[in-house]
């Protein structure tokens, strides 16, 4: 009774009584040409805020979603997959973290400073007094991340030692407030370019968001149920099977869909199994990558059938992809990805 083929499904088993998905990985792509979060050993974030992001979606869905436009078998498109919607720090502002380290002709650098400027309604008093610092002016920190400042009399660049390189924590709430305006900015222009990009080029298919890895920042969810016609999501719970109940997940998927009030499917799950063997019959356990580990394939069977029935059991999860057809090579995916 499976109806579709998930993420990164083979081409050869299309169109064979299945629907499948399409990945156009926006953002992910981007990231290599201009970024706010780098991408050192996952997917980054885009600058969305970089004037080419706009072209650059427009042409990527002319390319990947004009010729599909007419096929009954596509389901819809991911936009992309775990994007590093927390930064590298992993706090819910992390993302304006990394901007603040840009230089000053970075665009994601500018728009923090612009965001900032907004909400503290020009009055760089009130940011200092959240943030512990002493700046003079909103201009003085786009060259923060340089260890230079920017001269009011003179215009000029003067050393500034003083100057953390880091993004000062927030020690009020106000202080939180004014970096999330950052992030929800952020999420924003990623998930309306992207719809726009879909819909100018494919207004047939569904927009199925940006599988996130397990969470993502509240004002982030919140744009993605304001663009997206699905939220993805994928998960690994763990799962005691004495009382045969998965741990924390329906809570969390309730929490987020009270925020993005969109159906959700959750794209990725598993739990492989320590008994694998090679083809000659020889152990050859899985023990890389996601996924709860179980013992045997009949541990895996009962994990499979429980979170199925949790899952379907949630009226706004309108679908769910089993991660994959075979566990994950012992091996690895690759050298890339051990």
């Amino acid at each position: 009774n499976f109806n579709v083929l998930g993420a990164n499904n083979s081409v050869k088993a299309r169109y064979q009584g299945l629907a499948h998905t399409e990945f156009l990985a926006f953002g992910s792509d981007f990231a290599s040409v201009a970024d706010i979060v780098p991408k050192v050993h996952w997917t980054g974030f885009p600058d969305v805020f970089d004037l080419r992001f706009e072209r650059f979606c427009d042409l990527r869905a002319k390319q990947r979603c004009a010729p599909n436009k007419d096929d009954p078998w596509l389901l819809g498109y991911f936009l992309d997959n775990e994007l590093e919607w927390w930064g590298k720090s992993g706090r819910p502002w992390g993302m304006a973290e990394e901007a603040w380290k840009k230089p000053p002709d970075r665009a994601c650098k500018q728009a923090l400073v612009r965001v900032l400027r907004e909400f503290y309604r020009g009055d760089i008093r009130a940011f200092n007094e959240d943030f512990g610092t002493n700046f003079s002016s909103f201009d003085e920190m786009l060259r923060v991340g340089t260890g230079e400042s920017l001269s009011e009399k003179s215009g000029k660049a003067v050393g500034l030692s003083s100057a953390p390189t880091e993004l000062p924590q927030p020690k009020t709430q106000r202080g939180q407030k004014a970096l999330m305006e950052f992030v929800r900015k952020a999420a924003e222009r990623y998930f309306r370019i992207t719809a726009q990009a879909i819909k100018k080029h494919d207004p047939n298919h569904l927009n199925l968001g940006c599988r996130f890895a397990w969470d993502a920042p509240e004002a982030v969810w919140e744009m993605a149920g304001k663009y997206c016609d699905i939220v993805t999501v994928n998960l690994y719970p763990r799962i005691d099977l004495e009382r045969g109940f998965v741990l924390g997940v329906e809570e969390h998927l309730r929490k987020r869909y009270e925020i993005c009030k969109k159906p959700i499917i959750v794209t990725e799950w598993s739990f492989p199994a320590l008994d694998a063997k090679d083809s000659q019959g020889r152990p050859l356990p899985c023990k890389h990558g996601a996924g709860m580990r179980v013992d045997n394939q009949t541990q895996k069977a009962k994990c499979y059938a429980i979170i199925q029935r949790t899952l379907f059991s949630l009226p706004f999860i309108v679908g769910s992809h089993y991660f994959m057809w075979v566990d994950e090579p012992a091996l690895g995916i690759s050298s890339t990805f051990p």
